[in-house]
This record gives structure tokens, C-alpha cells and sequence, in this order.
């Protein structure tokens, strides 16, 4: 659930709540004998505020907090589990011109950058290692073209980059870093070390063991580090067909490298508007080559407009 208010021409503000629960969970032992049944669930509270700063230039922040209780409080390995609570920021520029040319079409054009999910790291026992939680960097541009007085294209374009560290290449003793740096580091440290830390692919013998130089050092194939900070990005493109701002057709496209996640897959969606009601649908086709937890994911959305319904650019009297 999610809204927003427009306090006046500059002032935003906005806030949303996020559930999730998993269903009836059986969690069992080692041997897999039965603990106890649970209903593990988490939620996120959102609250949002944008700032105008002049006709074309806009900011925005959001504040979240999440609670995850994905164990109930479960005993395992002689430790007590707890929830996982997660304070994060969200942090955007916008660029929004109007009277962009394309040739000799006008229509709008938009740029924005977003930095997600900047917060604390999150563990589920006393005992277990803090992670990262999924802070990420999204930058994207998006050019309306308005073929005539009721047909209109969008596309839009977007590269992600995660902004956690790469864990490094280790010894077999699992302590010594081989190539790459350490990752568990604090929050902005990581951030910023997100950017230079991919440790590459380090060069073996005839017998698969690590080369190492004469300072002791490790042998990384030369340019290797720079092309695997580069598979960190991942690409994202859509496309929007609008038929007087009343009916709607949507495609995109997700690509994150195989080495990386390998989530590919194909968007096809709809939408229509009726005076203050908005109806969209999604649907989601993996063509990773694998099995996806997304795969098949038909999502509906529901859109209300509270108060006088929007005049639309093409509306008559």
C-alpha cells in the first residue's frame, strides 16, 4: 500500500507499508525430524519526501524501517535466533524536461539517479556474521515521444550497479585473501570499496595451483579485474505504448551477467485508465535457461485517485 500528497508546488510528502509472509513453515532439525510449525513474515514502513527545486530539477528521500522475522525465534546450533531489524535511507535526483526535441518530434525527457537501501547490516542471531543488506545504485533516462494528439511511445533505459562489496578469491585455508579485498567492512566502506574490489581471475600453473609472484602476491590475468566490475551492471530497457492516456501496452527487458546472478527475463504488461481508477498487469518470462523464482509472475496493480480527477493533456471540454 502506498500514497502520497502534494502539500504545494515544490513539497511532496508520501508513505507505504510492504507485507510478506512466507505461509506455514515447517522447520525440522539436522535429521530432519519436526521442530515446529510457523508462519514466518516480514514488513517495511516507508516515508517519503520530495522537494522541487525548480521546473526541471526535483530531489527526493526516503526513510524505511523493516522487520523480518524469518525464524519465530528458533534455537538452532545452540543459538537463539531474532528478527531482523533494518533502519535504511533512499536517496534520488530527477531531471524532467518538457520540451525535449528529437529530430523534429517534441516529447519529455527525463533523467534520474537513485541510491537504495543505505542502511545497516542485518543478522538473525547473536552469533551469526552481519550481511550486507541489497544497497544499490540505479541510474536511468526515459524520452516520451508524442506521435499525435492520442498516441504516444516511452522508452526508457536503466544500468543497476550493487553496492555491497565482491567477497574475495581465499586460500584453501579460507583466512588468506588471494585476490580481492575483505568484505566485511562497515557500511559505507563497503559502499565505496563496491566499486574497485572485484578480484579478477587469478592465473594457475599446469597443475591448477595459484601462480604467485616473487613478493608473494598472486598473479591476476591482466584486465580481468576492470571486466568483472563491469559484469556488476546490470541493464534494464522498456518500452510504453499509450492510446489517449486511457489504454496502455508495456514491454521490458531485465539482463544481469551469468557470473553474477544470470536473472534474465522478459516483462509484458498492460494498463488502463477510467476517471480516478488505474488498472495495470505484468507478466514475467525467465529466459535465463534456468529455473527462476520469478518466473511465470503475473502481478496486478490497482490505482486510486482521492479527490478531483486528473484533467489529461488531451481531454476536451
Amino acid at each position: 500500500m502506498s500514497g502520497y500528497a502534494k502539500l504545494n508546488e515544490r513539497h511532496t510528502i508520501g508513505g507505504g507499508l510492504r507485507y510478506f509472509s512466507l505461509g506455514q513453515i515447517t522447520f525440522t532439525d539436522a535429521s530432519g525430524d519436526i521442530l515446529r510449525e510457523d508462519k514466518p513474515s516480514e514488513f517495511e514502513l516507508t516515508g517519503s519526501y520530495a522537494f522541487k527545486l525548480n521546473d526541471k530539477l526535483s530531489v527526493g528521500l526516503n526513510g524505511k524501517f523493516a522487520y523480518s522475522n524469518l525464524t519465530g525465534g528458533l534455537v538452532t546450533g545452540g543459538a537463539d535466533t531474532r528478527p531482523g531489524v533494518i533502519g535504511a535511507t533512499d536517496l534520488s535526483f530527477t531531471y524532467f524536461n518538457p520540451n525535449a526535441k528529437l529530430g523534429t518530434n517534441e516529447g519529455q525527457f527525463i533523467f534520474a539517479t537513485t541510491l537504495n537501501n543505505i542502511g545497516n547490516k542485518v543478522a538473525y542471531s547473536e552469533l551469526a556474521r552481519r550481511d550486507f543488506i541489497p544497497m544499490n545504485l540505479k541510474v536511468a533516462s526515459s524520452y516520451k515521444a508524442d506521435l499525435d494528439k492520442y498516441n504516444s511511445v516511452l522508452l526508457a533505459l536503466e544500468f543497476q550497479k550493487l553496492l555491497v562489496p565482491t567477497p574475495p578469491i581465499l586460500d584453501v585455508d579460507g583466512a588468506t585473501i588471494i585476490s580481492g579485498r575483505n568484505n566485511d567492512v562497515g557500511v559505507i566502506a563497503g559502499l565505496i570499496q563496491s566499486f574497485y574490489d572485484a578480484p579478477g581471475v587469478v592465473e594457475t600453473d599446469e597443475n591448477g595451483d595459484y601462480i604467485q609472484n616473487d613478493d608473494g602476491s598472486y598473479q591476476v590475468k591482466k584486465g580481468s579485474r576492470l571486466k568483472e566490475e563491469l559484469t556488476e551492471i546490470n541493464i534494464a530497457t522498456g518500452l510504453e505504448y499509450w492510446y489517449n492516456n486511457v489504454f496502455a501496452l508495456r514491454t521490458g527487458f531485465f539482463y544481469e551477467n551469468r557470473n553474477k546472478g544470470n536473472r534474465r527475463y522478459i516483462n509484458f504488461g498492460a494498463g488502463f485508465n477510467y476517471n480516478n481508477l488505474g488498472i495495470d498487469m505484468s507478466y514475467l518470462v525467465s529466459v535465463s535457461g534456468q529455473d527462476s523464482p520469478l518466473a511465470n509472475t503475473l502481478r496486478f496493480t490497482l490505482r486510486f485517485t482521492i479527490g478531483d480527477s486528473p484533467v489529461l493533456e488531451n481531454d476536451t471540454e
